[in-house]
């Protein structure tokens, strides 16, 4: 237990983090979207959003420590924002995370999460303020005669649980399709958001352990506690993810609108092994760090669908990896040449057509435990 003259103002300074992060994010985001054009105007509206609602969310736990009646006024706001927050955080995931298609975010992911918001703010018109304020200076001690409303109003770390757990499941639902899709759409390992989602999933679900924290140690006791410091941690960790990554541009978004020629698909069976091999020999369409199956279909005059089934069943694996086992034979050839010996190794990785270093070292310690585990099968 913290000592009572300092732990407040400790815990205002912790609570300021995110706030500050968040605020901090959304100027970023901000700028960023306005000087890059390829991004859709939505998916930066709602990263705005996000980190909006996250500022004004930690900025009523700051209130709730400093000025409770001001916190009282603004609870049915704070337990919605409490719940938005994850809605947002989904719409990124699910904007991000398309598998092509035409697709609709539910307007039910907004509505649902206003509904005990909006009965307790209906009910806290019947409620005394005094009553409403003890039950904050308190740390959820009922008031003899509103111990049903202390229970509504106490019921945000259950609801945030619930909640947490929810949308969690809903985005790594989303991800795991997405994976699947996307290997056999780009080969641009570097750029998936696959694993920093799985991050931000992470994060989420360990910040499961404070509304457990709190139902089982207790308002009083938790917050005078440096447990407290674990979600400030955790939200600034994730806020940094979430910005950089966009920023970045770590992510693929997939889609049918570049796909030239999807409708001609008689020409698409005019494919064979020696004339595919003939064309990426030749044309090198790898070295391309950006390269998407569509850009393959249009130069053979297919289409998206045929030329990934065409690797699957002629090769025995997807899109991505196929391209980028061709990358890897080229840095091969490339170190190998006299002319390259002063040149720099990470300068050969992009010339072979990676986008970037962790692409390379993701592609080549997967292909190195694929040829591992052949070893041993064919023993």
């Amino acid at each position: 237990m913290m000592n009572p003259a300092w732990n407040t103002t400790l815990m205002t300074v912790i609570f300021s983090l995110p706030v500050v992060t968040s605020l901090i994010c959304a100027m970023i985001v901000t700028i960023y979207g306005r000087e890059e054009r390829n991004l859709p105007h939505a998916l930066i509206r709602t990263l705005v959003a996000a980190f909006l609602v996250s500022t004004f969310l930690w900025g009523c736990i700051v209130l709730y420590l400093q000025w409770p009646i001001l916190f009282v006024v603004l609870q049915t706001a704070f337990y919605y924002a409490l719940l938005i927050l994850h809605v947002l955080l989904y719409r990124v995931t699910y904007s991000l995370t398309g598998t092509g298609g035409k697709e609709c975010f539910s307007n039910m992911h907004y509505i649902v999460p206003a509904i005990i918001p909006a009965v307790l703010l209906i009910w806290s018109f019947y409620v005394p303020l005094d009553a409403q304020l003890y039950i904050v200076t308190s740390r959820g001690q009922a008031m003899a005669g509103y111990e049903a409303y202390t229970a509504l109003f106490t019921s945000k770390p259950i609801g945030l649980l619930l909640w947490n757990i929810t949308y969690n499941l809903l985005s790594f639902r989303r991800i795991m399709a997405y994976r699947h899709v996307i290997g056999n759409y780009s080969a641009d390992e570097g750029r998936s958001p696959v694993r920093w989602i799985k991050q931000m999933i992470l994060v989420l679900l360990s910040i499961i352990m404070y509304p457990l924290i709190a139902m089982g140690m207790g308002r009083t006791v938790l917050f005078g506690s440096l447990w407290m410091i674990l979600p400030s941690i955790l939200i600034v960790a994730e806020l940094i993810i979430l910005c950089y990554n966009i920023v970045s541009e770590n992510y693929i978004v997939i889609t049918d609108a570049d796909e030239k020629t999807d409708t001609d698909r008689d020409k698409a069976h005019h494919i064979n092994r020696e004339y595919f091999e003939h064309y990426i020999q030749t044309q090198k369409p790898y070295l391309n760090p950006k390269l998407r199956i569509t850009d393959v279909a249009a130069d053979l005059h297919s289409n998206r669908t045929y030329v990934s089934n065409f690797i699957n069943s002629e090769y025995g694996m997807n899109f991505s990896r196929y391209i980028n086992l061709q990358r890897l034979k080229e840095l091969d050839l490339l170190c190998l040449d006299p002319k390259n010996k002063i040149v720099m190794g990470i300068d050969l990785i992009f010339q072979a057509g990676f986008s970037t270093y962790r692409g390379y070292i993701r592609t080549k310690t997967e292909e190195d435990r694929n040829r591992l585990l052949k070893g041993f099968e064919d023993r």
